[in-house]
């Protein structure tokens, strides 16, 4: 379709001067050139993957990995350990263990009478996990000084390696763990031991060396403290190339409702490799009320928490074919306005009552002369369709109508001869 538009268009007739008649051959073959130049572009781009951002309020919100990490025993030292100074005791709410943490949910469209819903979710340290074991080299690695050349020792703890929380904006949902301490009188300890690590990694993952880019982790009190870790999520999804064989339309958004629902959705998102979570960690801490009294234990709470769902989706896919053809068809049409620019196509009309006319059939071999009623009931017909130059004087323009007349005239009368010739024919 396209070289049958292109091989009309650059054989097209042409009323005007030499100049005008030249210009349009070589706006043809400039237009022609600018077309092939995009349509090779167009191709080549579409090997290049584009990327795509859409901001979303999320259904379903997966959680990341969640740890800390305490010093431990250190056994080359003399001195009395952290847990000993602090008289550190991991003592949770409610049914939970000390090697537990308290999922905290409650349905935001109850009423007042509703009770939060508490649940508990286990830690894992470095017997049963991979990451709390690479955790643990990591920051033996970060806390290597002069006077330690090897380190401090750490114990780590992971929770939520399996991926199944999650939640939604219509249900609050927060992890807490907590641990209280009491200042033993006359156990000194180095107070730079007095805090931990915590952050978050992604639950795709089950080694460190997997999220070296995205790993972030904080400074959280040990003592008297009130901390709160949360997070957001940007989804980015890596479609390969029989995605151009797809339509670029967005189907409609389902809501997920339940937890069985939210786990499930979870599921695919960690099963499926060509969706990656990144997570942003963000870390507010604050004193707890200051206890004077000695031997008095303190609270600290350590809580993690979607600080909102809202969620950047990043698509990083190829062209789909209706975007090639349609940046095709562009193409096409600045090639067509080039010329039209410059350019305009006319239909020469030509009555059969018209003196030139009437002069010309005088003159045909066949001798004949029509009478004026069936001159008159004759349509006028579309001789000839020519392109003249927009851009003309009025002296130009007369004589290109001149010419295209006389082109309309000879069309005519040679159809008519071609007609008369095959009747008679037609007729045996």
């Amino acid at each position: 379709m396209v070289c049958d538009e292109i091989r009309t268009s650059s054989m097209a007739k042409v009323a005007g001067t030499f100049p005008e008649r030249l210009c349009y051959r070589l706006l043809n073959i400039v237009a022609v050139l600018a077309f092939l130049a995009a349509t090779i572009g167009v191709i080549l781009k579409a090997r290049v993957p584009i990327t795509e951002v859409e901001v979303e309020a999320l259904d379903v919100f997966p959680w990341p990995v969640l740890f800390y990490c305490l010093f431990d025993d250190d056994t080359s030292s003399t001195g009395v350990s952290v847990e000993t100074a602090l008289g550190l005791n991991m003592k949770q709410q409610g049914e939970c263990t000390e090697k537990e943490a308290t999922v905290w949910t409650i349905d935001l469209a109850s009423d007042a009478s509703a009770d939060p819903k508490r649940t508990c979710i286990k830690l894992n340290d470095r017997t049963e996990s991979v990451l709390a074991k690479d955790l643990e080299e990591r920051f033996q690695l970060f806390s290597k000084e002069p006077s330690r050349p090897n380190g401090r020792p750490w114990k780590c703890f992971t929770f939520n390696e399996d991926g199944k929380l999650a939640s939604s904006a219509d249900t609050y949902k927060e992890v807490q763990h907590q641990w209280y301490t009491t200042m033993q009188a006359g156990a000194q300890h180095d107070a730079e031991s007095y805090f931990a690590w915590s952050g978050i990694l992604d639950p795709k993952y089950k080694t460190l060396a997997e999220q070296k880019d995205s790993f972030t982790y904080f400074t959280v009190p040990l003592v008297n403290s009130a901390t709160q870790l949360s997070f957001t999520v940007d989804k980015h999804v890596d479609k390969d190339w029989t995605n151009i064989f797809t339509s670029s339309a967005i189907g409609e958004r389902v809501k997920i409702i339940g937890e069985a629902a939210m786990e499930e959705r979870v599921k695919e998102y960690l099963k499926d490799d060509a969706i990656k979570l990144n997570f942003h960690p963000a870390l507010n801490t604050k004193s707890m009320s200051p206890v004077t009294s000695p031997n008095v234990e303190q609270r600290s709470k350590l809580t993690f928490h979607p600080l909102n769902y809202v969620s950047r989706t990043v698509t990083s896919r190829y062209k789909t074919w209706d975007e090639i053809w349609g940046e095709i068809g562009g193409a096409w049409a600045t090639a067509v306005l080039l010329v039209s620019i410059f350019f305009v196509q006319k239909q020469v009309e030509i009555s059969p009552q018209h003196p030139e006319k009437q002069r010309k059939n005088r003159k045909g071999k066949s001798g004949e002369k029509k009478t004026a009623t069936i001159a008159k009931s004759e349509e006028p017909q579309v001789m000839e369709e020519v392109h003249v130059f927009r851009l003309r004087g009025a002296t130009s323009r007369e004589e290109a109508v001149k010419t295209a007349f006389a082109m309309a005239v000879d069309a005519f009368d040679a159809g008519q001869a071609n007609k008369d010739a095959i009747e008679p024919s037609i007729k045996v």
